[in-house]
């Protein structure tokens, strides 16, 4: 992103901040604050911030101007949306007020952040004492993976009055601590998902400021974070309802208390990523079956508590039609009983591993060939006891694998 340089010599004619809402904001609106409700607001004024101009005293006749200075801020505005170059965007900020006024949420709503002399750019900005307009309630996606390596709480501080930002990405910046993280949480109800993943230094006071503060939060990824506590995230689940996506892979400190917090909070849980839980056990499996009606993926890899009884334990009469990705991989206490359950219980499963899941038999394969041709992919590496015979009849009745 080329050097974004403020519009300095504009004089405020008007108040950008009252009611300012970004035409390409996509918070969520409806009820369950879906993700993908990107939408466009009923905005029938001349601006994209949403401001309305009147006019007063008597009807003067218009100048005569240019035909592209006559289009509707609606017509300029999809213009605009076209451009693919941060350059052309600044460009056209820079032609008129006019423009500038629908051209500038664009421009901001996701400034990248990839190198040092960006980063510096964009701060400088944010740090005006009276810009014309309000660049921080333009951001909407704040990306710093870029510049992991040397991220820490002094390059984020700034940023920190940004409070409008709906997705926050900061995977891999181990320099980073809960009083940096927390600086851009505090006051942002506007967050929708947030990647800490590999930020080692993270704690559970910054779940307990993101649980407090960031209610419409619908994605969390936490990989590797080992040091947030079960009863932070517990606090997590009861206060941020509307999760979709749970990812909380090589988080050997986490028990079932957190996940079946989970469960039976959050019912709109779509995925959830629990690679490498070891202290995850039978109930959390349960629960996240039985409440997540709407669950379409999970991932149990390397957690070597679980066992049949985590499948058995569903009702008989449940179909869980939603579920299309199973991850059991190592989980090597399972046999035929539990993949007998899953495959009634879970008939439109789509990709299944089972790898290294040694006690199966060419009984669990003869049930997972009755998912037909809903099954596409299915991983069953190092199951030594099934034979050429189940493989077969697997081969004649799933052929779109």
């Amino acid at each position: 992103m080329t050097s974004i340089t403020p519009i300095s010599s504009f004089r405020p004619t008007l108040d950008v901040e009252q009611g300012s809402q970004s035409s390409s904001s996509n918070s969520p609106v409806q009820q369950y604050y879906e993700e993908s409700d990107f939408y466009a607001g009923n905005n029938d004024s001349q601006s994209s911030l949403g401001v309305a101009i009147t006019s007063q005293g008597p009807t003067m006749p218009e100048p005569l101007c240019s035909p592209a200075n006559r289009l509707p801020a609606e017509v300029l505005i999809g213009i605009f949306s076209k451009l693919s170059h941060q350059q052309d965007l600044l460009n056209c900020m820079r032609v008129s007020k006019r423009w500038a006024r629908n051209s500038v949420d664009q421009l901001w709503h996701r400034p990248a952040c990839t190198t040092w002399a960006k980063h510096s750019s964009i701060c400088r900005t944010l740090s005006l004492p009276n810009p014309y307009f309000l660049y921080r309630n333009f951001i909407k996606r704040l990306n710093l993976a870029g510049l992991a390596e040397g991220v820490n709480d002094g390059s984020v501080l700034p940023l920190a009055v940004c409070n409008r930002v709906e997705r926050l990405t900061l995977t891999g910046c181990e320099g980073l601590s809960d009083n940096g993280l927390m600086s851009l949480l505090d006051g942002n109800q506007h967050l929708l998902a947030l990647d800490i993943s590999g930020d080692l230094q993270i704690t559970e006071r910054s779940m307990e400021v993101l649980a407090k503060n960031c209610p419409r939060l619908q994605g969390l990824n936490i990989t590797g974070c080992i040091r947030i506590s079960s009863t932070s995230m517990a606090l997590v689940a009861d206060k941020c309802r509307y999760i979709k996506r749970l990812k909380l892979n090589d988080c050997n400190q986490l028990d079932d208390t957190a996940i079946i917090e989970f469960a039976k909070k959050c019912p709109h849980i779509l995925e959830i990523d629990l690679h490498q839980c070891k202290n995850i056990g039978n109930e959390s499996v349960t629960a996240l079956l039985q409440n997540g009606k709407s669950l379409r993926e999970l991932r149990l890899a390397n957690c070597d508590l679980i066992s049949d009884s985590a499948f058995l334990s569903l009702p008989i009469d449940r179909k869980y039609e939603n579920l299309r990705i199973l991850d059991l991989t190592f989980c090597a206490r399972l046999t035929d009983r539990a993949v007998e359950k899953i495959i009634k219980v879970a008939p439109r499963l789509r990709n299944v591993v089972f790898a290294k899941c040694r006690l199966l038999t060419d009984v669990a394969i003869d049930a997972i060939s009755s998912l037909g041709k809903n099954l596409h992919y299915l991983h069953l590496g190092h199951c030594v006891q099934i034979t050429d015979k189940s493989i077969i009849n697997l081969v004649a009745s799933c052929n779109r694998i």
